[in-house]
């Protein structure tokens, strides 16, 4: 098949995403694959953007092989697909008078002046989704497009708030290998060989230790909607709940964290720790 004819990258990348469409069914390719931008094709890699760095990792563990095939289609000779978070678009301002027209009066929501624009976070190589610094819930305007995701997270508020008065925890915990842990699985490999590095080996609700069984400090953490070390260790009687004897290693490893108290798991696995004590 002949190379792509240039000026028609834009069409030939809608023509992937009908195929994508057709194939994964309406539901999957809106979750995944709408928002996906084509930034060119160079020679053997096709080059895509995505709007945030969850998407670039999902995409890249669980869709690479599909996209790459069917790409193909019309970058023959691409043989790898790259996928990267684009900057947001933060557009120049608006006139002024235009500005006024449309603005409605809102006592209630004074005008932020000064405020930084929205950053990147991330240290250590792991880059974060943009943070606008003026987006809290005292800013957070309600409205009818918006009232569910508000009060969803309103409640997450308070759930976490809520923390400091358990007694008792029911959790999962995981290895840190593929296969074995979620947090794992849903990284890029690039970041899981660099978390490893910096010694995690097992976690347990989200939170990480090492083989010894110490606490794990990692930028990853710090992007996670889940409870901490300190916070976990508060929790008077934390029980873990274990499957398949590969996790045996982390199970010792928590263990000798002393985050938890108790271990709910099958006969093999309990075997396997008591032949090691």
């Amino acid at each position: 098949m002949a190379q792509q004819e240039q000026g028609a990258p834009s069409e030939a990348w809608a023509r992937v995403k009908s195929r994508l469409r057709a194939e994964l069914g309406e539901d999957v390719f809106a979750s995944w694959f709408r928002g996906v931008e084509l930034e060119g094709a160079d020679g053997e890699v096709l080059h895509l953007t995505v709007a945030t760095r969850f998407l670039r990792n999902w995409l890249r563990s669980h869709y690479y092989d599909f996209v790459l095939r069917l790409a193909r289609a019309e970058w023959p000779d691409v043989e790898r697909v790259e996928f990267r978070v684009r900057q947001p678009h933060f557009g120049g301002e608006a006139p002024k008078e235009a500005l006024r027209q449309r603005r409605l009066p809102s006592p209630a929501m004074p005008e932020a002046v000064g405020l930084p624009m929205p950053l990147r976070t991330g240290s250590g190589g792991f880059e974060g989704s943009p943070l606008d610094p003026r987006l809290t819930f005292t800013s957070f305007l309600v409205g009818v497009s918006n009232r569910l995701a508000h009060a969803a997270a309103q409640e997450v508020a308070q759930a976490f708030a809520k923390l400091p008065h358990v007694t008792k925890a029911v959790v999962g915990l995981g290895l840190w290998a593929k296969g074995q842990s979620t947090l794992y699985d849903s990284l890029a490999r690039d970041e899981r060989e660099a978390l490893a590095a910096q010694g995690i080996f097992a976690e347990v609700a989200g939170v990480f230790v090492s083989e010894t069984g110490e606490p794990v400090t990692t930028e990853l953490a710090e992007r996670m909607i889940g409870i901490t070390h300190a916070q976990l260790r508060a929790i008077p009687q934390v029980i873990a709940i274990a499957y398949g004897n590969a996790k045996a290693p982390a199970v010792r490893a928590v263990l000798r964290s002393g985050l938890i108290v108790g271990l709910v798991t099958h006969t093999s696995l309990a075997q396997a720790l008591l032949d090691e004590t």
